[in-house]
């Protein structure tokens, strides 16, 4: 979140986790949950590789009857199975965090009016208020000029 915060603010790197961390923890809480579902998600996508990696090796050594030792071999292909897991599935993980702070970034900065209007994605706006008490005012909200690119602005400080 702080990268993220430093490519959009262009400020130095302990003030944008400062901003970064107090905008997180004044986001509503659909945002907390929709975060913390992703890290579940992960997860889970990590313990299916492993373990789909676990069975493949299993079926393999079941071929071969003439190994005798085959529990080290499938643990060290179980650790290099989360190892690749994680990898991959850590930089899905840091995109979804790093959208979910834009999106942050923008209700902060912006109100959704035609002086300041909301640059974030239409789908978006609708998953993350499916729970709020006024979903059509966000789904009927109309559509700006180059939605499909636009950049943030950053955040204005009172200095």
């Amino acid at each position: 979140n702080a990268y993220t915060a430093t490519v959009i603010n262009g400020t130095p790197f302990c003030t944008s986790a400062k901003e970064a961390y107090s905008l997180m923890a004044k986001t509503p809480p659909c945002v907390s949950s929709l975060k913390c579902s992703a890290v579940f998600l992960v997860f889970l996508g990590k313990v299916f590789v492993v373990c789909f990696t676990v069975f493949g090796g299993l079926m393999a050594f079941n071929y071969h009857r003439e190994l005798h030792v085959w529990v080290i071999p499938l643990l060290l292909v179980a650790f290099f199975a989360y190892l690749v897991a994680h990898s991959f599935l850590s930089l899905f993980e840091s995109v979804v965090h790093s959208l979910l702070l834009c999106y942050a970034i923008d209700i902060e900065t912006n109100d959704g009016s035609s002086e300041n209007p909301y640059f974030m994605d239409q789908e978006l706006t609708t998953l993350i208020h499916q729970s709020s008490s006024d979903p059509e005012a966000i789904k009927n909200r109309p559509l700006q000029n180059g939605e499909d690119g636009t950049e943030l602005r950053p955040i204005a400080r009172a200095d």
